[in-house]
């Protein structure tokens, strides 16, 4: 994905968007080669950490209900923790196909 293409699905210019994504390069997350961001294992990983905190920040929104007395949740809480961090083809790009969601 290029730096517009990314500024685009943001809703962003792309120059307001480039000082975040240089963050991210400068941080280990992101590749840029030949104008192409790419995200680095170390950004997988970060991705991942994302999720799993808004899966326990849902947990505690929900505290008090269980489990196995709502088994639909489980599922639909992961979806939403993963889909929170952006559209199904953002977690294509971000994950290469691959969802990281949390065991049910």
């Amino acid at each position: 994905m290029t730096g517009a293409e990314l500024a685009e699905r943001a809703g962003v210019p792309p120059e307001r968007g480039r000082p975040c994504v240089d963050r991210l390069v400068d941080a280990g997350y992101v590749a840029r080669a030949d104008g192409v961001l790419t995200i680095t294992p170390e950004g997988r990983a970060a991705a991942g950490r994302l999720v799993e905190a808004r899966l326990e920040g849902l947990a505690r929104h929900l505290a008090g209900w269980s489990p196995q007395d709502h088994p639909e949740l489980t599922g639909l809480l992961s979806r939403l923790a993963a889909e929170s961090l952006g559209d199904e083809a953002d977690g294509k790009v971000v994950y290469h196909g691959e969802r990281p969601l949390a065991a049910s």
